[in-house]
């Protein structure tokens, strides 16, 4: 990621850029030996400032290790622990608004929302940004803490953006609880959802206070 000035040389600043991040592998070993793929963007603002954070590729939440699911496709699941789970993106247009709810925001609420979806500060105030946060949201499968997180904020109906999120802890709980009641079924997937669901609902009704964490009082709001 480089941003050129107005009185240097764009190949020379991707030029040291990659030599810094060469003299960094061979010290690390494993890197070098591994091999690199380099993938570059410099800065060509068109309706906003060229800047360093308005380089490409962005991402919003750092990277976070969590147990996954695997080969769905394959019908033949695996849970992995300790996977390394981060997005990045690279945008070249416009996000203005985003519908949550079947309503509309503009950008602004978005990205106030997604500092609380997500447990993250804003890294960087460019649009490109706030879709790097918003795949955060969006990109669950294999992960339960992630699936049960989208689920109660895309889930659940809410008058505004502006309410109290549940601590991560909570969202936490409940993956446990979901595959607590998944993982014997993993071995014979695809299974009964239908079966799976009532199973989870029970499991949940039997934790009153996580229920009471993530502002669900009754079975029904559970099931949907």
């Amino acid at each position: 990621r480089v941003v050129n000035g107005k009185r240097t040389t764009l190949s020379k600043l991707v030029r040291a850029k990659v030599e810094r991040t060469e003299s960094k592998a061979k010290r690390w070993g494993t890197l070098a030996q591994r091999g690199r793929l380099y993938a570059g963007h410099t800065r060509f603002a068109t309706t906003s400032k060229a800047t360093f954070d308005g380089c490409h590729p962005h991402q919003w939440s750092p990277p976070q290790r969590m147990d996954v699911y695997t080969g769905f496709a394959e019908h033949e699941l695996k849970k992995c622990s300790g996977v390394n789970v981060e997005v990045f993106i690279c945008h070249n247009g416009d996000l203005d608004f985003f519908d949550v709810g079947g309503k509309t925001y503009d950008l602004g609420a978005i990205q106030g929302w997604l500092v609380r979806a997500t447990g993250f500060p804003m890294p960087c105030t460019v649009d490109s940004c706030a879709i790097a946060g918003l795949m955060d949201l969006l990109r669950t499968q294999g992960s339960w803490f992630l699936s049960v997180r989208y689920s109660w904020l895309f889930g659940l109906s809410q008058a505004s953006l502006d309410y109290v999120m549940p601590p991560r802890s909570a969202f936490e709980r409940a993956a446990a609880c979901f595959d607590a009641v998944f993982q014997p079924r993993s071995s014979t997937w695809p299974c009964d959802r239908g079966a799976l669901q009532g199973d989870i609902v029970e499991s949940l009704k039997k934790n009153p206070q996580l229920l009471k964490q993530l502002g669900l009082d009754s079975g029904s709001d559970i099931s949907a």
